[in-house]
């Protein structure tokens, strides 16, 4: 019987491609842990074309498409972090509140993954079971996080960049753009976010935004008046 001893070696004898391979099946803290035993590590762990995307790949790689997001000019870390935060979403949610909002808005919704964004839309409740746009979430190509409430629930599916979506969406007063605010794993709500558009013009990075909070989800929307809507929308699922 071969000696176990005799056929161990270091990991860092391993390849490197089989190392990655390794080092993608741990949580960021863990491969943290690990760059932390050896400076030899530590250029690896922080390899974002290497690493970041190696994780990224193994974990999504399957759902969306990992070039178009931001327009290929964002960190695979920034991805990663964001898509982490926003896997929770998809799936079917039921929306609760307030009764009379309930009548003007339908009680389900489903996430779904996109090519370069996750898109949320409501389902009626009729045995012909139809789907509309309900919200937009997609990263721009300097890094902000957008998001898009649909109140017509009409608007077409993003194709090609999400900056040149952006741009064709501009002059359209039926996406809002909104803000998430996680609040735990069953629960979210959204909110107008008012400084949008002065973030773009500053080409604001979403990587000082992205805050570490991963419990909850808050969904609100300031409506602009349509359709009769209130001033102050607040949506909870």
């Amino acid at each position: 019987m071969a000696n176990p001893k005799g056929s161990s070696f270091p990991f860092s004898d391993i390849p490197e491609d089989i190392q990655l391979c390794i080092l993608s099946l741990l949580s960021p803290p863990d491969f943290a842990n690990f760059a932390s035993t050896s400076k030899r590590f530590v250029s690896l762990c922080r390899n974002d074309a290497k690493l970041w995307f190696t994780m990224y790949h193994r974990r999504w790689g399957s759902k969306t498409h990992i070039t178009q997001w931001g327009g290929g000019n964002i960190s695979y870390m920034l991805l990663y972090k964001t898509l982490t935060r926003w896997e929770n979403l998809i799936g079917l949610w039921r929306h609760s509140g307030r009764a009379d909002l309930l009548a003007q808005w339908p009680r389900v919704i489903t996430f779904e993954w996109g090519p370069s964004f996750v898109s949320g839309s409501c389902l009626n409740g009729t045995y012909h079971v139809t789907k509309s746009p309900f919200l937009w979430m997609g990263i721009s190509s300097d890094g902000l996080i957008v998001n898009f409430l649909d109140l017509e629930g009409q608007t077409e599916t993003p194709t090609g960049g999400l900056d040149c979506w952006l741009d064709s969406i501009c002059s359209d007063h039926n996406l809002v753009p909104v803000t998430l605010n996680f609040m735990g794993d069953n629960h979210f709500m959204v909110e107008e976010n008012s400084n949008f558009w002065n973030c773009c013009k500053r080409n604001s990075s979403s990587k000082n935004m992205i805050e570490a909070n991963e419990e909850t989800i808050v969904v609100g929307a300031y409506s602009g008046k349509p359709r009769g809507l209130p001033d102050y929308l607040v949506l909870e699922m």
